[in-house]
């Protein structure tokens, strides 16, 4: 935060915009405020304008606070339309009609420990009335804090990986509907579908359509 020089130029900046990528490091800036210039601003990701007020240093920071969200309520009401034509023209192998009680929501991190700004839940009870159960299953405990990264050493991507073959094979939940928001981390969703078996229609968040399985999309 103190290097106001361009390393490249050797300029001094005349602005500087600090990004916040997650909700949970505005408690960080009461920490750092001290040490932005009355020209920097600070852009936080993924809060909304009651988060921002909130802050402590936002009283610091006045107008120089700015925040940013991208809802995927309109995705998810695609997704609730599709789950609607789904049961009305499909069954299992079996016969079974497919059932809408409940849609699994997988993420990194429990509402306790990451707030959620995207309106999943909030859109999912929107249109099914609550009449369908949100089955939240999360890759790390309530306690532990963001960061957690440490806990698998360096290769955290293979361990995130196989917490994502847990949580898809051990669900608490059997519903054919599955919503995953892992981040970069999605990828191992569509690595560990490849080797199921069934009916699985998958919505993957912030990630792209995948060519290798019919049933996962994306928004």
């Amino acid at each position: 935060m103190n290097d106001t020089v361009n390393a490249a130029y050797g300029n001094t900046y005349e602005r500087r915009l600090l990004i916040l990528t997650e909700h949970y490091m505005l408690e960080w800036l009461d920490s750092i405020a001290h040490q932005l210039r009355p020209t920097d601003e600070v852009l936080a990701l993924k809060v909304n304008e009651a988060d921002l007020r909130q802050c402590e240093a936002s009283q610091k920071l006045g107008s120089r606070l700015h925040g940013a969200n991208i809802s995927a309520a309109s995705s998810i009401r695609n997704y609730c339309k599709f789950m609607k034509v789904v049961a009305e023209n499909m069954t299992f192998d079996d016969g079974t009609p497919i059932s809408t009680q409940s849609v699994g929501l997988t993420r990194l991190y429990a509402d306790t420990v990451r707030v959620y700004r995207d309106s999943i839940v909030e859109t999912i009870n929107e249109v099914w009335h609550s009449q369908v159960k949100v089955a939240k299953n999360n890759l790390f405990a309530p306690q532990d804090p963001p960061g957690v990264s440490s806990i698998w050493g360096t290769d955290i991507v293979s361990g995130i990986a196989l917490l994502v073959e847990l949580a898809i094979t051990t669900a608490p939940y059997t519903s054919p509907f599955n919503i995953y928001d892992l981040g970069a981390y999605n990828n191992s969703v569509t690595y560990t579908l490849m080797g199921t078996t069934g009916l699985n229609f998958t919505l993957l968040i912030d990630a792209e359509d995948s060519y290798t399985l019919r049933s996962a999309s994306s928004c």
